[in-house]
């Protein structure tokens, strides 16, 4: 025993790391700057989260009351403007376009088939990117469409529709609370 105490004594161990390599420039007061910091960032993203969620609302709100409108001076129920797939098939509708052009709308099977496709290496990663693509550009394509025809079908000209395209949640309103009036289904495609 008395010779393990004089080893122990004696021996001078040094780790392998010094104390340098894990010190850090930054004080504890450095810490709290950080966090404190970090916390504004959070909570400034979060306020810009619910500004944004409340702008969707409404920007949908308007949406959804000026179709409600449309639907009316079409002789259709308002409340169809409430159900999502069915009021796409009420404006085609009053459009007159055939009921299978609906689907066009919903093209993103064809995502699906790409999101399988894309574990074959190569190939199936192009095949995936050109089905994704076609996808996108059916539904947004079908969308331009339709909306042409809603505002030709109320006596109003491409560019409105095209406008309601891509600011449904102005357009509809101006259509559905405007002076426009009903004129009957525009489409002009071959009848079976």
């Amino acid at each position: 025993m008395e010779l393990l105490t004089q080893i122990a004594k004696t021996s001078t161990y040094t780790p392998s790391y010094s104390k340098s390599t894990y010190s850090s420039n930054l004080s504890s007061a450095d810490y709290d700057g950080l966090a404190a910091a970090l916390a504004s960032i959070g909570v400034g993203l979060i306020i810009f989260l619910i500004f944004i969620l409340i702008l969707v609302v409404i920007v949908k709100a308007l949406e959804i009351v000026g179709k409600w409108k449309l639907l009316k001076k079409a002789g259709k129920d308002g409340y169809i403007a409430l159900i999502p797939i069915y009021n796409d098939i009420t404006e085609m509708n009053i459009t007159g376009m055939p009921l299978f052009f609906w689907f066009l709308n919903y093209t993103y099977v064809l995502s699906m088939i790409a999101g399988a496709l894309s574990v074959i290496p190569f190939v199936g990663w192009i095949l995936s990117f050109g089905l994704t693509f076609l996808a996108s550009a059916g539904v947004i394509v079908f969308d331009i469409w339709k909306s042409i025809l809603v505002a030709q079908s109320f006596g109003k000209s491409t560019a409105m529709g095209v406008l309601l395209a891509f600011f449904p949640f102005v357009m509809y309103p101006i259509l559905g609370f405007g002076k426009a009036e009903y004129q009957g289904p525009t489409y002009k495609g071959k009848k079976a």
